[in-house]
């Protein structure tokens, strides 16, 4: 596995899994990736040359960052090792506070949120994309 910087391409060329497939946006343009790019660090990890995971933290306010994660449908069998790699960088991020949010239906997204040490907050009802509930995590340094 290869960490590179994130860029659009990545992104948009990657097929993602079943549980992002309905909430993420029409498309994954320019200017979301850019915002995405601006918003603080941002990575893709390849296997293989294919990007199989987008990521990266936006900075909320100084020492508060939202976690974001696009997964492929073929992240599956490499979760071990992309959750290293998560849990990695994060241990070496200057953080106070990092935040991820859950699709409350996704049983595999709370299971990985748990697994790199966020603690459930609670629920936010129609917090989704498409006014799904979402779960919010966090991690506290």
């Amino acid at each position: 596995m290869e960490v590179v910087s994130f860029n659009a391409k990545y992104l948009q060329a990657m097929v993602l899994q079943d549980a992002q497939k309905m909430t993420h946006f029409a498309a994954f343009d320019e200017e979301y990736c850019n915002q995405l790019i601006e918003a603080g660090p941002a990575y893709t990890v390849l296997q293989n040359g294919n990007p199989i995971m987008c990521a990266g933290l936006a900075e909320m306010w100084s020492g508060r960052f939202a976690a974001w994660a696009w997964l492929s449908e073929d992240a599956g069998r490499s979760m071990i090792q992309l959750t290293r790699i998560v849990d990695d960088y994060l241990n070496t991020r200057p953080y106070r506070r990092i935040e991820a949010y859950v699709d409350n239906q996704f049983s595999a997204g709370h299971r990985w949120a748990k697994i790199l040490r966020f603690e459930y907050e609670g629920l936010m009802r129609g917090f989704g994309t498409q006014g799904q509930d979402m779960a919010m995590y966090s991690r506290i340094q």
